[in-house]
């Protein structure tokens, strides 16, 4: 059973290029793509990173801000990295938005230089074991 603990149920986790279709009723096959994919991939990103729902504040069908240009505000500090790869997640310009291999490969940077840090500060490795 779901429960639906949150009051906005909308769409933005959709693209803006995807929102407009949907306003527009212009909705198709061809309106899903790759990059769509990769806004949503950020939105999601957000979501699990910083534990809130984007825009949890506008009404379930308020587009027009997203479709503005109106993002998510990330916390500071945050890995400027990831703030970085979440911010070409969202561009306005679908053809801006990174590749997911692209965001594989930023993901992975990211992983190594925490897993770097955290062995190189273990006793283990004050210790030269």
């Amino acid at each position: 059973m779901l429960l639906w603990c949150r009051r906005n149920t909308g769409g933005f986790w959709r693209a803006p290029e995807v929102l407009v279709a949907v306003k527009d009723q212009t909705l198709s096959p061809s309106t899903f793509t790759q990059e769509g994919d990769v806004y949503s991939f950020g939105m999601t990103s957000y979501e699990i990173l910083i534990g809130w729902v984007p825009f949890e504040e506008l009404g379930s069908d308020d587009y027009d801000a997203v479709v503005r240009g109106r993002r998510p505000q990330l916390p500071q500090p945050m890995n400027s990295r990831v703030t970085e790869l979440l911010c070409r997640c969202w561009h306005s310009n679908p053809a801006e938005r990174p590749s997911f291999e692209e965001i594989g490969f930023v993901l992975e940077t990211v992983k190594r230089s925490y897993v770097h840090a955290d062995s190189s500060s273990s006793p283990d490795s004050r210790n030269g074991l």
